[in-house]
Order: structure tokens, then C-alpha cells, then sequence
């Protein structure tokens, strides 16, 4: 938790200071978040963790789930939407490229083999 940055709020100066704080804090925080979109692997990285999140998955499925499911999934997309903004303010450029990457990599992975496909192959081995 990062501490209180103003002791008495009638402080026009501790008021004034507490401002440049927060405002030094989110442009290093804004260069921080730049720089990990701006590799490849920062990329997937934070597009596996807004999978994981479902920031774009309803949170309510009706008769599947109680309410505290529900509430635990908003919890999951909030952090994801919380993500998103922080990508897209550091680099309005990077959630594209993620998807673009992401689509690529889709395409990359070679098509799974049915069961029934891996032993016929055994029969024409021999084995």
C-alpha cells in the first residue's frame, strides 16, 4: 500500500507536493508499462493475463454459478479492464499488435491428432 501522500489536506503546499508526487508516479509507472509492451514477450505475457481475467466474457451465467461466483469473476474482469487501460495509455498501438500477435501464434500451432489417427499409424509400422 503506498502511503498517504498528504498529512494535513488544508496544506496548500502539502496539497501542491502530494500532486507532483502522483503525477511523477504515473509517468513513471505509464514508461514502465511502455516498456514492457514494447517486447514480444511482454506482449503475451499480458495478453495470457487478460485471458485468464475474461475481460471480454460475461461474469453471470444464469443457474450455473451463485452470486458469489458472479462476484468473483467481475473481480477477475475489473483486474483485466484495469490492465487494458494501463496498456492502452502507455501505447494506444500495443492491445492491436497483441491481437495480431496472438492470431499469429494461433495460426502457428500445428493441428492436434485424434487418438484414432496416432494408432492407425502404429498399425502401418508394424508395431
Amino acid at each position: 500500500m503506498a502511503k498517504a501522500l498528504v498529512g494535513n489536506a488544508s496544506s496548500e503546499k502539502q496539497v501542491k507536493r502530494a500532486g507532483e508526487t502522483a503525477s511523477r508516479r504515473l509517468k513513471r509507472e505509464s514508461a514502465e508499462v511502455a516498456e514492457v509492451v514494447a517486447t514480444t514477450a511482454g506482449l503475451r505475457v499480458l495478453w495470457r493475463v487478460l485471458e485468464f481475467c475474461g475481460e471480454n466474457k460475461i461474469s453471470y451465467h444464469l443457474g450455473q454459478q451463485s452470486l458469489n461466483d458472479t462476484v468473483f469473476l467481475e473481480g477477475h474482469r475489473n483486474v483485466g479492464n484495469f490492465i487494458k487501460v494501463m496498456i492502452s495509455k502507455a501505447d494506444p498501438d500495443a492491445f492491436v499488435r497483441m491481437q495480431k500477435d496472438a492470431t499469429k501464434l494461433d495460426e502457428m500451432i500445428p493441428e492436434q491428432t485424434t487418438r484414432t489417427e496416432d494408432s492407425t499409424e502404429d498399425e502401418d509400422d508394424g508395431n
